[in-house]
């Protein structure tokens, strides 16, 4: 993919945080690495989600009983190594992790990962 279509993308889906952190970059190698990355990102899906998270956050101030019940039903679950699964579950639990978010159903996952930096690492 070219530059400016993907500038056009992330400007359409109101994620112009990556063009600043594309600008702060200190080398074309740096560059060039983080509009692959980008490439590959669904930006209209992240949009997507961004504002059924919104939306989630909303109903929790407006309705905190009702809300209260749902978090508490959220628990840490058990990890799979990619790494190690056959392709055709890799893409049966993609497909049922495409079908929750569909259905209004959200999970978070946070990653450390690259040179740790941003987490003190």
């Amino acid at each position: 993919m070219e530059f400016v279509p993907l500038v056009s993308r992330i400007i359409a889906n109101k994620q112009e945080h990556l063009l600043e952190a594309y600008r702060q970059l200190p080398t074309a190698e740096d560059k060039k690495r983080f509009i692959k990355s980008v490439e590959y990102v669904d930006i209209e899906l992240v949009d997507s989600v961004g504002g059924r998270l919104i939306q989630l956050f909303h109903n929790l101030v407006k309705n905190p009983t009702t809300s209260k019940s749902t978090i508490a039903s959220v628990k840490a679950c058990n990890y799979l190594d990619a790494d190690i699964l056959r392709a055709e579950r890799k893409q049966e639990l993609f497909n049922r992790g495409l079908q929750a978010l569909a259905q209004g159903k959200v999970g978070l996952l946070l990653l450390c990962g690259g040179k740790n930096k941003r987490f003190g690492g």
